[in-house]
């Protein structure tokens, strides 16, 4: 048997189905509805912080290499 393929008026009402869901789910339970969004934007968020963080606490090796040749060279220590 074979399937036939949506086509864009079936994927547009199926958009207009999910969007009229969400929209009565919404109106039913508003104060979920906001616990819900201000969740996600916290977690969110926390992640994006936790990624700035992390490549802005770890300094490249090359430049810690070059800074470190820098002291040696200037103190006339060999390696």
């Amino acid at each position: 048997m074979i399937a036939s393929i949506p086509t864009s008026r079936d994927m547009n009402e199926f958009a207009t189905e999910a969007q009229e869901c969400a929209s009565g789910m919404v109106r039913e339970n508003p104060a979920l509805s906001m616990l819900v969004v201000f969740s996600v934007g916290i977690g969110v968020g926390a992640l994006i912080g936790e990624a700035v963080s992390i490549t802005r606490a770890r300094p490249s090796a090359t430049m810690a290499e070059r800074i470190g040749r820098q002291i040696c060279d200037t103190l006339n220590i060999k390696f």
